[in-house]
């Protein structure tokens, strides 16, 4: 959405988060504006945001929401999400899914597109079931690229990294009965096997360990 102005209400993630992580893929974020219902305190200085009291006050999202539509400023508002909505609202599921009615109603007289998000394990929740006749079209992410900062290309030599030292630490008080099952999962780098470590190997995974860490430290404070 190339310079299309976007408001982003998040049930979710605090916006300073969200700040980070679209900046870190070279989104610009002088066109997004975000309504904030899970931060704490003061927020950042340096985006755009308005900040409700918390994801329980609908009626004050409701008026922050009310603003942002009738301003006509937004080609997009993305409400991130139904899943959290419906989490937080867990024993006012009506009430919930009124808001979200009212919110796709009050678009209806809009040029904006309004964008629900919402987990897949959802969509067969109350929420979803009594808004799903007033929506359009249904999108099913099933594969995402995702986009990492700059030192990203460190993140494999980073796990194998974790994954030894892993093995180190185990080793040591387990190394008269062995490992089994024994699992890494770091930077989308996932491990899973049976293993054995008998002491035989102790200092093989010790000195390989130290080796890939002092490459990565000394690559990373390089830059």
């Amino acid at each position: 959405m190339p310079n299309q102005k976007i408001c982003y209400v998040t049930l979710s993630k605090p916006s300073s988060k969200l700040a980070k992580d679209f900046k870190a893929m070279g989104v610009n974020l002088e066109n997004i504006f975000f309504i904030d219902g899970v931060s704490q305190g003061k927020l950042p200085e340096n985006i755009n945001a308005v900040m409700i009291s918390s994801p329980f006050a609908l009626t004050e999202l409701s008026l922050a929401l009310n603003t942002a539509v009738s301003s006509a400023a937004f080609d997009v508002i993305i409400f991130d999400s139904l899943s959290s909505l419906g989490m937080y609202h867990s024993e006012r599921v009506e009430a919930a899914t009124r808001f979200a009615a009212h919110l796709i109603n009050k678009m209806g007289h809009s040029k904006s597109t309004l964008v629900f998000t919402c987990l897949e394990g959802d969509m067969k929740s109350k929420i979803i079931k009594g808004i799903s006749p007033m929506i359009d079209k249904v999108m099913m992410v099933n594969d995402l690229t995702i986009i990492q900062p700059k030192h990203a290309s460190y993140g494999m030599p980073f796990a194998i990294a974790v994954m030894l030292l892993g093995a180190i630490s185990v080793g040591f008080f387990r190394q008269d009965t062995g490992l089994t099952g024994y699992a890494v999962d770091e930077s989308a780098f996932h491990i899973a096997k049976t293993i054995t470590l008998p002491t035989a190997l102790y200092f093989t995974f010790l000195f390989s360990a130290l080796a890939v860490a002092i490459l990565y430290l000394s690559t990373h404070w390089k830059r």
